[in-house]
């Protein structure tokens, strides 16, 4: 008698940084078994630059059912050069994406991702995700960091983006209990650099846009953003990338993807539920 075939269960995937590394995603694809219509895959932010493939990585991501993304760094700073208010950068791979025939619609996708994704809850009564690329800063709940994501996500796809991507790169460093007391625009900033570009913070809760070793080899005066207190968003997991150094793993309150595919490491995926964690190796990008 031949037994029947049992349908697998719908899965949410988080990946981290795929930064144009393509083929690996597809082969990354394949170990967990998605399946576009039935599945749900979220990048974790940082689907283009550096790697060789980013139009085709991003194509993948428009046109495949299930699949979903948050703003990285590297996803702003493509979306900056299409809008004329970055210059390039010496390790950019993005020539293609933007000369591509069919940009239009790859950057009107990527302009309307959030910064900051809500995952529900899970069968058992697990916790909810939070899906960010870099951190929640401290002092900042799951529900502030989503109202401010839908702010900034508004202005991005606004005529305001420009302005508020050039803000971004004057980088201030302020704890962000501080920015309340400022203007609303000042509060915007802050949170978008926490959640794009934050490792580690000063004592004070402070961000530190610029250390990108591994944590336990940060200065005595820094500490990643996750040691700091959680209670305003500890009913959530948090699912974040943007750390190499720090590579595939769990951490207070969380996990981290990012597993350095384009650093010839490799790219990882976890299961959301049972936290389950694959990875694929990484190509010699001159391979």
């Amino acid at each position: 008698m031949i037994e029947p075939v049992t349908a697998l269960p719908p899965h949410t995937w988080v990946v981290g940084d795929v930064q144009g590394c393509f083929e690996a995603l597809q082969r990354l694809m394949k170990v967990t078994q998605f399946e576009p219509g039935r599945d749900r895959v979220v990048l974790l932010g940082d689907i283009v630059n550096r790697g060789p493939a980013s139009l085709e990585a991003l194509r993948w991501c428009v046109e495949t059912p299930g699949v979903e993304a948050i703003l990285g760094n590297h996803d702003l700073h493509a979306i900056g050069r299409w809008l004329g208010v970055y210059a390039p950068r010496k390790r950019d791979t993005l020539d293609a994406l933007l000369g591509a025939p069919d940009a239009d619609r790859l950057f009107a996708w990527l302009r309307a991702r959030p910064f900051v994704l809500e995952l529900p809850h899970t069968q058992g009564g697990a916790p909810r995700g939070l899906c960010v690329h870099a951190g929640v800063p401290p002092g900042m709940g799951a529900a502030e960091a989503l109202r401010l994501s839908a702010r900034l996500s508004e202005i991005l796809r606004s005529s305001d983006a420009p302005a508020l991507m050039a803000a971004m790169r004057e980088r201030p460093a302020r704890a962000w209990p501080d920015v309340f007391e400022g203007p609303e625009d000042a509060a915007l900033v802050a949170a978008a650099q926490a959640f794009v570009l934050m490792r580690t913070c000063d004592a004070d809760g402070r961000p530190d846009l610029t250390f990108d070793g591994a944590p336990e080899d940060a200065p005595s005066a820094l500490r990643p953003w996750w040691a700091f207190d959680s209670r305003g968003r500890a009913d959530h997991v948090v699912y974040f990338g943007h750390w190499a150094a720090a590579g595939a793993r769990a951490v207070a309150g969380g996990h981290g993807l990012d597993a350095g595919c384009v650093w010839g490491r490799a790219l990882a995926a976890l299961r959301v539920g049972d936290e389950h964690l694959v990875s694929v190796p990484a190509l010699p990008l001159n391979g």
